[in-house]
């Protein structure tokens, strides 16, 4: 298993604690669940770990007009209808 260190701990994305680690592969943003649980206490698989080159790439993503407008309410009528 990576020794790794975790660097900062920034504020959570609903229940995913969000930090950055390093280990011999260089620095990444995680993003993971954690458990706290009486047969289990520590991080999961369910998350994501980003390279520097990575975050900037979905921050310019997630600020991009197309993904803003993905995000939106359609204004047209229901499906339902």
């Amino acid at each position: 298993m990576i020794e790794e260190v975790v660097i900062a701990e920034l504020a959570p994305v609903g229940r995913f604690p969000v930090r950055v680690v390093e280990n011999k592969r260089g620095r990444a943003l995680d993003i993971r669940e954690y458990l706290d649980r009486e047969e289990f206490t520590g991080f999961t698989r369910k998350g994501i770990r980003l390279k520097p080159g990575e975050v900037s790439e979905l921050i310019a993503t997630l600020c991009s007009d197309s993904c803003q407008a993905s995000l939106e309410p359609s204004t047209g009528g229901s499906e339902n209808e």
